[in-house]
């Protein structure tokens, strides 16, 4: 169907909301703040742009997409409460929120200080992970699509905005079929610039390309937009380091260079990235002096750093230590990871580099995880027969290490 012109100021849509103004405009379509003339409620009312009226069957597949999206109840992604096609026009109703995006902050501030990018970054991937966890990809994660909401009480946080291009991973094929690219060029991950179907690891590229923006005050491919597309594609990404004008915390570092990984399989997944920065932002290793961000919690914090607070396991390490990244990770998940000398008693043990005959004797009750090398398939089968718990693939990462814990934690409680 050919999409109808814009409504104008004053006009009732579906019969119940009154557009009163236009609060801004994009590429996916206009965005108008409204009065819900039954409840006598302010809201926001997103009509879509001229591409979701393309597809003859693009009333049926809004209304599915839509439908979608209206599932994902979570604190920092945007709550879509009504939709339907009316009077022309497809529709979204979504609250009111009072504050600006990102994009209107880095026009103000140029960068972030690394706090703020640490607990904006851990509620965006909150987010994300929460649409991963149903399947659904976001495909246009950039600035202009997280919205720093201020609340009553003065403090701010985060919400994730514009889930019109998200789509299930069920059907990334019969896009790639009508050979469709969608996305913003300077956040693109390469399979999506080059059309092909995509998974959750396509937003983990995007929110890579987002905190390295926020970190040094541009995108890491700057350019035009064919320009950024080829760079995306071929070119390796810059060093943060140098660019940023403010110390980055290894950690940090570390983390956005794997999310701009070009092979999407070499990326963390969104679990992985929200956990790090999680756990950035509850320690305070972003080496800023300053006060402590204003922000609002998420409904699952995390543990903070004080010992009074409780954890849900304990994790030994024998042989070595976890690097900072993984410590870091476990423990905004509520997992300790105590030293080999440490008294206290553990959940689960991680022997680095321990051999199947030192498992075979091993005389504790705590289940029993140990490194290895992944393409060495005979130790891998010596150490499960020997009664590992289970192994955990070098090098050692975030979500290797977290996968293998938790899951020994499970099976320890059942």
């Amino acid at each position: 169907m050919a999409p109808p012109p814009p409504p104008e100021r004053g006009f009732i849509l579906a019969g119940r909301y009154l557009l009163n103004s236009l609060l801004g405009q994009g590429g996916m379509g206009l965005v108008y703040r409204a009065e819900h003339l039954g409840l006598g409620v302010e809201v926001a009312v997103k009509i879509m742009g001229g591409n979701a009226y393309d597809d003859p069957e693009g009333d049926l597949r809004f209304q599915r997409e839509a439908r979608l999206a209206a599932t994902l109840n979570h604190p920092h992604a945007v709550r879509v409460f009504d939709f339907g096609a009316a009077d022309g026009y497809l529709f979204l109703a979504m609250p009111l929120l009072h504050g600006e995006t990102l994009r209107q902050r880095l026009a103000r501030t140029g960068r972030l200080p690394v706090d703020d990018v640490c607990w904006v970054g851990a509620q965006v991937a909150s987010a994300l992970t929460a649409a991963h966890d149903v399947a659904l990809i976001h495909r246009d994660v950039k600035p202009d699509n997280v919205f720093l909401e201020r609340l009553p009480d003065g403090r701010e946080h985060a919400v994730v905005m514009d889930f019109g291009l998200a789509v299930p991973v069920s059907e990334q094929g019969e896009l790639t079929r009508h050979g469709e690219v969608f996305g913003t060029p300077h956040y693109m991950s390469p399979e999506q610039a080059r059309g092909r179907p995509l998974q959750p690891t396509t937003d983990v590229y995007a929110l890579g390309c987002v905190l390295f923006e926020l970190l040094s005050g541009a995108p890491p491919f700057p350019g035009k937009s064919i320009e950024v597309l080829t760079k995306h594609l071929v070119e390796p990404a810059p060093p943060l380091q140098g660019r940023a004008g403010q110390p980055i915390p290894p950690v940090l570092d570390r983390l956005v260079t794997r999310m701009l990984r070009k092979r999407p399989e070499e990326r963390p997944d969104m679990g992985a990235v929200h956990a790090t920065l999680e756990g950035l932002t509850q320690r305070g290793l972003s080496l800023d002096s300053g006060p402590a961000p204003r922000v609002a919690r998420m409904v699952d914090p995390g543990v903070r750093a004080e010992p009074d607070v409780p954890v849900d396991g304990r994790l030994r390490v024998l042989g070595g230590a976890l690097p900072d990244d993984v410590r870091l990770a476990l423990r905004a998940q509520h997992i300790v990871a105590l030293a080999e000398d440490d008294p206290s008693e553990a959940d689960v043990v991680l022997w680095l580099g321990a051999r199947p005959s030192q498992v075979a004797t091993w005389p504790h009750g705590a289940p029993l995880l140990v490194d290895t090398d992944p393409i060495d398939a005979g130790r891998i089968s010596a150490l499960l027969r020997a009664g590992a718990a289970g192994v955990v693939l070098q090098p050692l990462g975030v979500e290797g290490v977290l996968k293998a814990v938790q899951r020994a934690l499970k099976r320890r409680r059942r």
